[in-house]
């Protein structure tokens, strides 16, 4: 357990160190990328588009932070989903902010750890731990590591922050030459990876479409909610119409500059 979250700390730290050149000053945004949500019940004939999303890595110091920021439009919904990884262990921080209602799940996990100490903040606060007694990987970690080419197909035991579990997924890779219309006449084609995980009852967990290390596509569950990407102005506009009125929860603040050990 210990190799694997070394692992994947320095997996990412290298990410962020490999990213674009950027200076090694605190809270420095390596990469962002932009999403419509869309549920894949067609309206129509066409998908339900229900808010925007946001997938951003950057580097805090010598830590390593990944966020998922969505927000749902149609239910005044926001869900920030943050890791942080370091020297010291890795951190998972989720919430969900609505009107009058909300609830944060804290994760941490210590690079000597075996046991994952999670508290969820709901109505009250409520602690467990959950016994680590083989490898096991945070979600964005695992969707980062897919990114990379460094995810191997089969198992993998990952924490999934509404159920508050250790997960087995097993995770396959494909390949697919797409064709692409360039409007000139000419047949050109585009090389799509696609790394998609499956829970143990044979259901689909997630799924992402990646051309080289971008993100195109990212689907939660089967026939369900999915982020596809869009460009970064589009995403713009729609969050300024937004503005959304969600409540705080009565839990402790957080940001990327903020996921650190109570």
């Amino acid at each position: 357990m210990r190799a694997h979250v070394l692992f994947a700390a320095g997996v990412l730290a290298l990410a962020v160190s490999a990213g674009a050149g950027e200076p090694s000053a605190s809270d420095v945004e390596v990469r962002s990328e932009c999403f419509a949500l869309e549920l894949e019940t067609q309206v129509e004939g066409s998908p339900q588009h229900v808010g925007i999303a946001k997938l951003t890595r950057a580097s805090v110091g010598a830590d390593t932070l990944l966020e998922w920021d969505l927000f749902f439009a149609t239910e005044n919904v926001r869900v920030l989903h943050v890791e942080r990884f370091g020297a010291d262990g890795a951190k998972l921080v989720w919430r969900e902010l609505s009107s009058g209602r909300g609830r944060t799940v804290l994760a941490e996990l210590g690079v000597d750890a075996t046991t994952l100490r999670v508290v969820d903040w709901s109505s009250e606060r409520e602690r467990e731990d959950v016994h680590v007694d083989a490898e096991c990987l945070l979600p964005l970690a695992h969707l980062e590591l897919a990114r990379r080419g460094e995810l191997c197909d089969g198992l993998q035991r990952v924490f999934d922050p509404l159920t508050r579990a250790l997960e087995p997924l097993a995770t396959e890779t494909r390949f697919e030459a797409v064709p692409l219309d360039e409007g000139d006449g000419l047949e050109s084609w585009q090389l799509e990876r696609e790394v998609s995980s499956v829970r143990a009852d044979g259901t689909h967990a997630w799924s992402a479409r990646f051309v080289g290390d971008e993100l195109r596509l990212y689907r939660w569950q089967a026939g369900g909610l999915v982020a596809r990407r869009i460009e970064s102005g589009d995403y713009e506009r729609e969050l300024e119409s937004l503005a959304p009125d969600v409540g705080e929860s009565p839990t402790p603040p957080t940001s990327l500059a903020h996921v650190k050990s109570e």
